[in-house]
């Protein structure tokens, strides 16, 4: 494993649930495998500061993406460090990095029960598939750190999923009186199995009109709404704005083509936030849609011997490919391979130091190369743009 560590001192003193004025610390994890030679661990699009209001439900997710390799990611609470293997406790009833803030809960009930579905939200729901938090703060004026965990995943030669990396993404999370505005609402229009191939994800974002006494005049939030992450498989539309008496509505679709459904990290994230004036409300949401995914580190890798010292450059590609070898090598054939395990071109070298494959034919997606040599066998994966 490769660790990489970081810290610092101190902690926002406005936190006023343990973590306050503690030292700062996090670390990544990288674990090198010969199968898993080259990796782009995730990384993050919504930023790591958050503020909500108090008593009313929010989502949040803090939107990690893998559009390098693609790779299968989960998430779980996190404990904020001071150091390693140095955990900070939290103060306060019901308070841990599991339920790092207040959260209301109907008479009878308490930590860890939850229910996102009822209005409004019981508890802290946490999704191990999108990292999606879902409550209704009651506490106004705590400031609280949360810890997200990522895991990720990538099948071995045996279809089996092994984890490839650790990382980690510190929340500090503030809970705030907003009587002015409230919060907009991300929902989407389905979650479940679905069958490979491009299709579309409808969306809806809604931000009531607050409505104050009069004679003060009750007015429409503009929304801004963007889809977290860059991915050339992924397009967001929006169809349409309705302004009505008492919401702002945005109505649109993310739509993902036939190779964004066979690849092994099926999150789509948006990202919300309204124009109020002088504090603007935000939220952030995740879906996970289940394929039957036959992603490019699942297409079967015989368990023979690494080729060790291959570069694939650069990464993604755009009308050609290069292939270099730290060692010049005897009778190697290059094959560049879809994600069904077709072989779209191939090509023979009695000795190989460097090579270049030609991309202009090639669709924009996901790819391996296949490197088979007398020294042994080599996969690289490919984005080709």
């Amino acid at each position: 494993d490769i660790i990489i560590q970081t810290g610092q001192c101190c902690r926002n003193s406005a936190i006023t649930t343990g973590p306050e004025n503690k030292n700062f610390f996090t670390q990544a994890i990288i674990r090198f495998k010969p199968q898993f030679e080259e990796n782009s661990t995730p990384f993050f699009e919504v930023p790591p500061i958050f503020r909500t209001s108090v008593n009313q439900p929010f989502n949040y997710a803090i939107g990690a993406m893998d559009t390098i390799d693609y790779d299968s990611l989960s998430f779980s609470w996190g404990h904020p460090l001071s150091g390693q293997s140095q955990n900070i406790g939290f103060t306060g009833t019901n308070l841990a990095y599991n339920h790092p803030f207040t959260a209301y809960y109907p008479s009878g009930f308490s930590p860890p029960h939850n229910n996102p579905k009822a209005s409004p939200p019981e508890g802290i729901y946490f999704d191990a598939k999108t990292g999606n938090i879902t409550a209704t703060p009651i506490t106004a004026s705590q400031v609280t750190v949360l810890v997200i965990e990522v895991r990720e995943w990538r099948k071995d030669s045996l279809g089996v999923y092994q984890t490839i990396s650790v990382t980690r993404r510190d929340v500090q999370f503030a809970i705030v009186s907003t009587p002015n505005n409230n919060v907009p609402v991300i929902t989407f229009d389905s979650i479940g199995s679905r069958t490979n191939g491009a299709g579309c994800v409808a969306f809806t974002v809604r931000d009531d009109v607050f409505v104050p006494p009069p004679p003060t005049t009750a007015y429409n939030d503009t929304l801004t709404v963007q889809l977290v992450g860059a991915s050339s498989h992924l397009d967001m539309t929006i169809d349409s704005t309705v302004y009505t008496g008492s919401s702002t509505i945005v109505y649109g679709k993310v739509c993902y083509d036939s190779i964004w459904s066979t690849l092994g990290d099926n999150s789509i994230y948006l990202y919300a936030r309204d124009n109020n004036c002088p504090w603007n409300a935000e939220a952030s949401k995740g879906i996970n849609l289940d394929f039957p995914n036959r992603s490019t580190a699942s297409i079967l890798r015989p368990n023979v011997k690494v080729l060790k010292g291959v570069k694939v450059y650069p990464n993604p590609a755009t009308n050609s490919v290069t292939i270099n070898m730290t060692n010049r090598v005897s009778d190697c054939r290059i094959e560049l391979v879809d994600v069904t395990g077709k072989v779209l071109h191939a090509e023979n070298h009695s000795k190989l130091k460097i090579a270049t494959l030609d991309l202009r034919d090639i669709v924009s997606g996901a790819y391996i190369v296949r490197i088979t040599s007398s020294e042994g066998v080599a996969y690289k994966n490919l984005i080709v743009k």
